[in-house]
């Protein structure tokens, strides 16, 4: 890729809303332009789902609600080592914003923490061929306490892997799948992933690869680290693709289990506090104040 374009984005948080004479977005378009990409302000279809679905989400949807209001834009189309791309910055207005209730009045350094906290980088990679899904949630790109994957899975599926890998990522797979799943990833890649694991999550879903980022996505640096990761295991998936023969147990592909209350995760150490038990924890308390309530009257 030729990042030459993206330069003016070293350190930037790409505004919203959407402002026409935003010089990030023009520079983006730029770098569209220049390695034979096609650019599109906004794709609203890229993030519209049925919230009741959720369970059949990529993680980066997986957070539902009757409030959620996601936006796609500064979207990015094109081919890249023959598979098929779409990269965008996700807008979500649900996801913990400090700042969210006085946004209208917040100072200059406030809005861009806020737009940081908002947004999502998507980078979306379409297989030929399906896969079981697949979640490697970094550790090291949680704002505060709470997950950067926007839905939670049953941790029955959670695989411990060999070394301090876990220390990095927490690896989710389908039970019984371990072994087609692992063969999935790419020696290399996971050690780029492991040596900048604050930067991404990633998602096998489907015949989709999914790349996850709360950083700047388009910032050169990043965008040099994703080249990276995606030459390393892109190579690999052409290799894999001839001797690739998975028959998916469920159709149309195998799904990570979750649970039938969903939300984002509250990470304390190792400990992870799924949405069921944080609601749990917020009755226990009212019951409790309750009661003390009642006793002191």
């Amino acid at each position: 890729m030729n990042l030459d374009s993206l330069q003016p984005l070293s350190g930037k948080i790409p505004p919203y809303p959407l402002q026409s004479d935003d010089l990030t977005q023009q520079a983006i378009q730029k770098f569209a332009s220049d390695n034979g990409y096609e650019f599109y302000s906004k794709k609203p279809e890229l993030v519209q789902y049925n919230w009741r679905d959720y369970k059949k989400l990529p993680s980066h949807l997986g957070m539902v609600g009757p409030t959620a209001s996601k936006d796609a834009y500064n979207v990015i189309q094109g081919n890249y080592m023959g598979y098929p791309f779409t990269m965008y910055l996700m807008w979500d207005n649900i996801i913990n914003g400090k700042y969210y209730s006085r946004y209208s009045r917040a100072t200059e350094d406030q809005k861009i923490e806020y737009i940081k906290q908002q947004t999502t980088g998507v980078i979306r990679l379409a297989l030929p061929k399906v896969f079981p899904q697949i979640v490697l949630d970094s550790n090291k790109n949680d704002d505060g306490a709470w997950s950067s994957i926007r839905t939670e899975f049953s941790q029955s599926q959670k695989l411990q892997l060999e070394g301090d890998f876990s220390q990095y990522f927490d690896l989710y797979i389908p039970s019984g799948l371990q072994i087609n799943a692992l063969s999935v990833l790419a020696p290399n890649m996971m050690q780029i992933l492991k040596n900048h694991s604050g930067l991404f999550d990633v998602e096998f879903f489907g015949n989709e690869m999914i790349l996850m980022t709360r950083h700047s996505l388009y910032d050169p640096a990043n965008m040099k680290l994703l080249e990276e990761a995606l030459k390393e295991q892109l190579a690999y998936m052409t290799r894999l693709m001839n001797s690739w023969n998975y028959m998916p147990i469920n159709n149309p592909f195998d799904l990570l289990e979750r649970p039938s209350i969903g939300g984002n995760t509250i990470k304390i150490g190792n400990l992870r506090l799924t949405a069921k038990m944080q609601l749990i924890a917020i009755c226990a308390f009212f019951l409790l104040f309750s009661f003390i309530i009642m006793w002191l009257n």
